[in-house]
């Protein structure tokens, strides 16, 4: 694209200043003469008009015509015999000023515009060359950057895979525990084993996919709208909204498949399991870099912002899939621990009044000696609060197990 931009722009550095008459095989000549004064000079690169197809199907083309009469003669077009019968070329303004430079608009009306075909144009009594006609530019994406999903599947099982290898099977940290370091458990024995302790409620798609494409679909979102487009690419605004669009697409597809893959992955016990883990998690990273990559390459293709723009979207694009990649890695391992993270125990506190320690009788009395000496019991000045686990009552005594 960059290639074919620089040589555009340099075809198009000699303007051509087309006196009527100049061109005498192309078309009759003027009888008002032939050079840079005559009444009427076309200017432009060549005798060729180039099509647009606008968006609601209207074809146009445009011409400059100079003016050097004070008069304000009638543009009139006359099709060739190699275009369509129904073919019709409408000019705008069909009448020139006078002494000016002016911009023609001609819309094509019933015209095979997919084939080039000529046509005549008169301004009042003096005919210009005979025009030939270019086919609108048909969109031609970089559709190689779709590869994008491709390399992110990759990079995505390798990833996830080497996350998974490095997993030693414990569960989460416990933050209660001292030095919040896990019990030592085994990990788990094949990538179809139970995650027993996922709770019901958790969700793939909430723990961490939906985070993981906010970015890109922030980024593709913007670039994809085809009138933020044309004011940032330009003429090749549609190409870029084409191969962002199917991006897009692709991605949406991707990441809504992966909560499905975790469900099908389930074992025998309706338990999710490592493999739907690890399946899920390489298409929500193929589905986020993939629509990444798909727009930096559309807007590269674009030429956006020169050769700083283009290291600045090559540096961007690198950071955002590293950064990518460890988030994927740090969610998938957070993933496995919790399902093998046994729900924490009830620790509630039985709180029980009781009366002035010298009401107690001896055998209660020691109780609540021996019950304060263990940090279960805290004695206020008046009276006294017991606090003990709310499991099973382990009284030391029959009268210990009437205070529980």
């Amino acid at each position: 694209m960059r290639l074919r931009t620089l040589a555009g722009v340099v075809a198009a550095t000699p303007l051509l200043v087309l006196p009527v008459g100049a061109v005498a095989a192309s078309g009759p000549a003027s009888a008002e003469g032939t050079g840079p004064d005559s009444p009427v000079v076309l200017v432009a690169d060549d005798a060729s008009v180039e099509l647009t197809e606008g968006d609601d199907g209207e074809v146009t083309g445009s011409l400059t015509i100079l003016n050097n009469t004070t008069g304000t003669p009638t543009v009139t077009t006359t099709r060739g015999g190699d275009a369509a019968a129904t073919c019709a070329i409408e000019a705008d303004p069909a009448t020139l000023q006078a002494s000016r430079q002016q911009k023609v608009k001609l819309t094509f009306t019933g015209c095979d515009v997919e084939k080039a075909f000529t046509f005549t144009v008169s301004v009042g009594s003096t005919a210009l060359p005979t025009f030939t006609t270019k086919p609108p530019d048909e969109p031609n994406p970089a559709w190689w950057g779709l590869l994008g999903f491709v390399a992110m599947t990759v990079v995505g099982f390798f990833v996830i895979a080497l996350t998974y290898s490095s997993w030693d099977g414990k569960p989460a940290p416990d933050p209660k525990a001292e030095g919040s370091n896990p019990p030592e458990t085994k990990p788990p024995g094949t990538l179809t084993s139970s995650l027993q302790f996922l709770p019901a409620t958790w969700s793939f798609k909430e723990s961490w996919a939906t985070n993981a494409t906010v970015i890109a679909a922030a980024f593709t979102g913007v670039i994809g709208v085809s009138d933020i487009a044309e004011t940032i690419f330009s003429d090749d605004a549609d190409d870029v909204v084409a191969l962002v669009a199917i991006g897009s697409a692709i991605a949406v597809g991707l990441v809504g498949a992966a909560p499905m893959t975790l469900q099908m992955l389930r074992n025998k016990h309706g338990h999710a399991t490592p493999l739907g883990i690890i399946t899920a998690g390489i298409l929500t990273v193929a589905a986020t870099g993939g629509e990444l990559i798909a727009a930096i390459v559309a807007a590269l293709d674009a030429d956006f912002g020169g050769t700083f723009g283009f290291w600045s979207l090559i540096v961007l694009g690198v950071a955002a899939l590293v950064v990518l990649s460890a988030y994927a890695s740090r969610a998938t391992i957070q993933n496995l621990r919790t399902g093998v993270t046994p729900p924490p125990k009830d620790d509630k506190k039985l709180v029980v009044e009781i009366p002035v320690l010298s009401q107690l009788s001896v055998p209660d009395r020691q109780l609540v000696q021996n019950l304060a000496e263990e940090g279960k019991l805290t004695i206020p000045p008046a009276r006294y609060q017991l606090e003990v686990d709310a499991g099973p009552a382990t009284a030391r005594s029959a009268a210990g197990a009437a205070l529980l």
